[in-house]
C-alpha cells in the first residue's frame, strides 16, 4: 500500500520541485505569519514548562505523615 502511494506522489513532487512559482506575500500577511509562528513557539514552550512542573510535582511530592 505504501509503495503504491509513493509511486503516485513521486511524479507530482518532481514536477512541483522544478516549476517556478510567481507568488506575492504582502507585508501584512508576512507579519501575521511571523506572529503566528512566534506565538506557537512561545505557547508550546509555556505548555512544556507547566507540564514538566506538574509531573515533577506529582512524582516528587513530599508525603505528609498524618
Amino acid at each position: 500500500m505504501a509503495t503504491l502511494f509513493l509511486a503516485d506522489v513521486g511524479p507530482l513532487l518532481e514536477q512541483a520541485a522544478f516549476t517556478s512559482v510567481w507568488a506575492y506575500l504582502d507585508p501584512g500577511a508576512g507579519s501575521m505569519l511571523f506572529q503566528v509562528v512566534i506565538a506557537g513557539l512561545l505557547s508550546s514552550m509555556f505548555f512544556a514548562k507547566n507540564s514538566y512542573h506538574l509531573v515533577r510535582g506529582r512524582l516528587f511530592a513530599k508525603k505528609s505523615k498524618i
